[in-house]
């Protein structure tokens, strides 16, 4: 998502604006982390498990998404770098997560009742919204680099992306149930093949 590189600066205005950020980041992540709604939808399903009809795309989607959310919240610890905020560039950077945040509450069954615990259902119900939340996220993040670098490097970070975006695009139009597994697969393929790279660059 984010690019982890930002720009850097040692000024103490910039310093300053760096920890109000963090703050309130921190504090947007702390609330969410407690009520990132996959993970209450996910502790109702281990409930009621024996009437739950799975579903394993959703699970990858789960997964991925909590992975997801924690990649930006990473990346976007260098963010307390960059000394030249707009109210564009802070909004864009707040709304990723925040995006992520309502895909998240959309990817697994979130009702009590008995016969709505058919994953298979709930993804299809919401398949259109989910993806459009999907695409929107990835898009914002091309935003993001612009506004806050005041250009979009085009290198294999922005190739990837742009490839997802494309490829998380297609079940907003197509219910085919092999294309819904593919692109679930896929897009847990990425998320790890992105982490095992930053974090690979940052070892060495």
């Amino acid at each position: 998502m984010p690019a982890v590189k930002r720009h850097s600066t040692t000024c103490p205005e910039a310093a300053v604006n760096g920890s109000i950020f963090l703050s309130i980041r921190s504090d947007f992540y702390r609330y969410r982390v407690g009520h990132v709604p996959s993970a209450g939808a996910m502790v109702r399903v281990i409930h009621n498990r024996s009437r739950t009809t799975f579903y394993w795309p959703s699970l990858l989607w789960a997964g991925s998404l909590f992975l997801l959310l924690t990649l930006v919240w990473w990346a976007d610890f260098n963010l307390n770098r960059h000394e030249h905020w707009t109210f564009a560039s802070f909004l864009t950077t707040l709304s990723i997560p925040a995006v992520l945040y309502v895909a998240c509450g959309l990817v697994l069954p979130a009702s009590e009742t008995r016969d709505q615990d058919d994953m298979r259902i709930a993804y299809f119900q919401n398949r259109s919204w989910f993806f459009s939340l999907v695409v929107i996220a990835i898009a914002l993040s091309f935003v993001q680099t612009y506004l806050l670098d005041g250009h979009i490097t085009i290198n294999a970070d922005a190739g990837l992306k742009a490839l997802v975006l494309a490829i998380s695009s297609i079940p907003i139009f197509t219910k085919a149930d092999a294309a819904q597994k593919t692109i679930a697969a896929i897009n847990l393929a990425w998320v790890l093949f992105y982490i095992f790279v930053l974090f690979y660059n940052l070892r060495y």
